[in-house]
Order: structure tokens, then sequence, then C-alpha cells
């Protein structure tokens, strides 16, 4: 049956003559919520797009050469989708935030769903190891509340509680790259929190900017004064990108040169340093030709002869054993800048350094990791006793610690400390120390990926006796973690 031509025109006509049904605007607060979102899962899931891709790309090359080439190209198609996917991100994307499920944190401060809680001391920090970030320059933004913290009502029965002193109005914090890199001098943005209203969290943006270069990088929240009677409670940490023309200005602002005072002083402390060492030098050759006249009729006294010889070449070399923190470690000498070498036969606990053109393996003193090498047997049984996991979980373990270690360490200048009276002959047992971190065996233990290592049978100095403490007491806070890090997560359930 056909409808009339009248009602062809009009149906025609209605939709044109009709406004335009627009559909309905987002909220704003359910836009940045879902940029948040999709923000956190492109993280979460960014080291098992890398190995995917990895993947993958072996995939194509097998197939390529069995001459498979339909199903390399669908593969290759895949990885293409697979790096499209990753290189998308929300069209005004909130930032880069710092997770709190993700921070290492120290002293008091604790980590609720949301929110790092419990700044109280000035040894307080929170820090985030960023893997994989677009390198540029960045404002730091967050949210806080902070409160008089409310008193605990005495129990029946006991002494009226002291009275506290009263809280701060203002608690300085420090938000800073912990690098040896040059250009993490620039990347510390003071902060300092004021009062706020009762359960009204404020949102503040960092004066400055930071400037990210390359991955990984280690971003620390810093207390900066002891505050046990203000409740403070921070949260929505993130890293916002900067316009391209306000990260130009910001940019040209950090090339100013050093002041020219600096540079004078330096060359000041040269000079000085040279005078004493050229005055040092008859008096150390004469000692030494008294060393050489010395005879030694028995072997102990020989070996303590030989040592100060050596000790005193280093002196003429100028590569004495330096102090650290202004106490001297017995047998080390101090090696700076330092560079990280990969190679092949690096694990987590040894690996190739190269300090002035020159080669060398060193291992890390006081802890072991799992071996790659099933064979290297008492590193082996050391680990498995004390994460009490099986065999079979050890190469993984391994491989993990492997991995650590060379993203952590490389490019980084590195300071080592060198035992000299070595037995080993295959690597040189050091401390590695790095700036604002401290010992890089602490962050081994920390994460659980290497167990104290003690040596026995050696009287050692109050220096050393506080490092060997001090990695004893990571080692058990790590065991007792929930959830509990690295290798002390492999255990089977009691």
């Amino acid at each position: 049956m056909r409808r009339p031509l009248h009602l062809l025109l009009l149906a025609a006509w209605l939709p044109l003559a009709l406004p335009a049904q627009s559909p309905p605007a987002v909220p704003a607060s359910l836009e940045e919520l879902r940029q948040s979102f999709h923000q956190r899962v492109r993280l979460a899931s960014g080291s098992l797009n890398d190995y995917y891709e990895k993947a993958l790309a072996s995939l194509e090359t097998s197939l390529a050469a069995l001459g498979d080439y339909e199903q390399a190209r669908a593969v290759k198609a895949r990885r293409a989708d697979l790096a499209a996917l990753s290189a998308s991100a929300p069209a005004s994307s909130p930032g880069l935030p710092l997770l709190v499920e993700k921070a290492r944190l120290t002293g008091s401060v604790l980590a609720t769903s949301d929110s790092l809680q419990g700044w109280r001391t000035s040894s307080c920090t929170a820090e985030w190891i960023l893997p994989r970030f677009t390198p540029g320059l960045y404002q730091v933004q967050l949210s806080y509340l902070m409160a008089p913290r409310k008193p605990t009502p005495p129990s029946s029965g006991t002494a009226p509680a002291r009275v506290l002193d009263a809280p701060l109005e203002q608690v300085p914090f420090l938000f800073r790259e912990s690098s040896l890199l040059a250009s993490a001098a620039r990347n510390s943005l003071p902060l300092a929190l004021e009062m706020t209203a009762a359960s009204e969290f404020k949102l503040v943006t960092l004066t400055g900017s930071i400037e990210l270069t390359r991955a990984p990088v280690v971003l620390q929240l810093v207390c900066k004064a002891a505050c046990p009677q203000n409740e403070i409670i921070i949260r929505e940490i993130r890293l916002v990108p900067m316009p391209a023309a306000a990260a130009t200005t910001a940019a040209d602002a950090a090339a100013v040169p050093v002041l020219p005072l600096l540079e004078e002083l330096k060359q000041l402390q040269a000079a000085q340093a040279g005078k004493i060492a050229e005055a040092q030098k008859p008096v150390i050759e004469t000692y030494q030709r008294s060393l050489a006249a010395l005879s030694a009729p028995l072997p102990e006294v020989a070996e303590a002869i030989a040592q100060e010889q050596q000790r005193v070449r280093k002196l003429l070399e100028g590569k004495a054993a330096k102090r650290l923190s202004g106490l001297r470690l017995d047998n080390f000498e101090e090696v700076s800048e330092a560079r990280f070498v990969p190679d092949p036969g690096n694990t987590g606990d040894t690996f190739l350094i190269e300090h002035q053109g020159q080669q060398q393996r060193v291992r890390l003193a006081w802890i072991s990791c799992a071996p790659l090498d099933p064979a290297e047997q008492r590193p082996m049984k050391l680990v498995l006793d004390r994460f009490g996991i099986s065999a079979a979980a050890a190469p993984a373990l391994a491989r993990d610690a492997q991995e650590f270690t060379a993203l952590y360490l490389e490019g980084r200048p590195l300071r080592l400390l060198l035992r000299q009276d070595r037995n080993d002959r295959d690597a040189t047992p050091a401390l590695l120390f790095i700036e604002d971190i401290g010992l890089f065996q602490n962050v081994l233990v920390d994460h659980g990926l290497a167990v104290v290592d003690h040596p026995a049978g050696k009287e050692r100095n109050a220096l050393e006796s506080a490092l060997l403490a001090g990695l004893q007491e990571r080692e058990a806070k790590a065991r007792q973690q929930n959830p509990a890090p690295g290798g002390w997560g492999l255990r089977p359930p009691p």
C-alpha cells in the first residue's frame, strides 16, 4: 500500500524542523574520575604490555623465518594495535598519579585506601619509583587536610595525660627527585602545609616545576619537621605536564649558569688540596723507606707490614681511604663517579662498574641475592633457607633482583667503598651508597630481593656495626610486611 505524497513530505520535513537533541553533558567530576581510572590502568598494565610486545616481536620473527608470512603480518598488526593503545591518552589527562599503594614508606606514615596519614616526625618519607613516563616538565599537585590531633582520653584509673606542645600552624615538606644526576639538584620543591577547616581537603600546586628526563626516576615526599600534635592526611598526589609555552619559559629559567663564586670556591679547594699533597709527599716517602727496611721474622708481622705498605702507596696515589659522614671504615677505599656497566654476567648483587676508564666486577657486601647459577651452593642455600622457599622459585627471584639492580643503577653516578683486604679474586666486596637514599644494600633488602649475609668472626668498628644492624632490622621489617615483598611473598602458607 502506497503512502500519500503529503505524508512522505511531512516525514522528511519533521527531522529538519525539530531542534537537534544534544547528548547530556558529562559532569566534570565524573570525567576527572574516568580519566584518573584510565591513567591508573595504563600505569598498572605498563610492564605487562612491555612483556607482551616483546613476546609478539619474537613470535613475528619466528613466523617470518618459517615462511608463514600471513601469520607474521597478523602478529605485526597486533603489535601496532598494542603500540597505539599504549600511546593513547585521555584528551585532558589529569596527570601522572603517584599511587598510594605503590609508595614505599618510612617513619610513622601509614597508607590507607586513598591517602597517606601519620606524618608526625621528620623521618617520615613516601617514595615512588616511576619506571615509565613522558620526559618533560611537570608541576606537582596534592590535596591535604591538616588539623590538631585529637587527644587520646586517659583510661580509667590512670593519671591524667601530660599536657603536650601545641600543634604547628605550618609544617614544612619537600618534594624531590632522589638521584645523583645533575638535573636532580633542581628537582626539589618546598611546600608548607597550613591548618585547614575540619574534614575539608585543600588542593595545592607546588611553586615551580620538576624536569624528568630519563626512566626510572625515584621521587620522594619528605616531612621536614616533627609535628606530633598535627593530624596530616595527604592524597591525590600527581604530576601534571606543563603546557609547551610554560615549559619553555621554565626551561630557560633553569638554564641560568652557576654562580661564579661557586666555581671560584671549587678552584680554591683544588689548589689547597694540591698544596697539602705536595707537602705530605716527602714525609710519606720517608715512612715508606722505613717500612721497607723492617724485617719480619713472623708471617703475621710480614702481613701487617705489607698491608701498611699498601696503604702508604694509596696515600702517594691520592687514593687513601676516606671518611664517610665523619667516621672511617677500615680497609675500604672510596670510589666516586663510577658507572654501572650492562653485562650478561651481572646479577642482583654482583656486577661490572667502570671508573676512570677501567672496569672491575664488584659484589655487594653483607647481602646475598638468589644466584642465577644453581651451582653457587652457598648463596643458594642461604637464600632458600632464609626466605623459606623452594628451589623452583629461585630462578624467577634471581631474575627479578638482576633486573631491579640494572634498572636502579644504570645511568647513575655511583659511590662505592671497596674492601682492600679481599679474598675473593673474582669480585671486589663493596658498599654502595646513593645520595639521599643511603646504602643500596638496604634497598634490595627492603624489596625482598636479598637477605643479610652477616660476615662472621671479625671485630668491626661502630659504623660498620651500625650498618649491619640496620640491614638486619630492615630484613626483619620486610619479613613482617603485608603484603610481603619479593622472596618473603613466595613462602608457602603455614
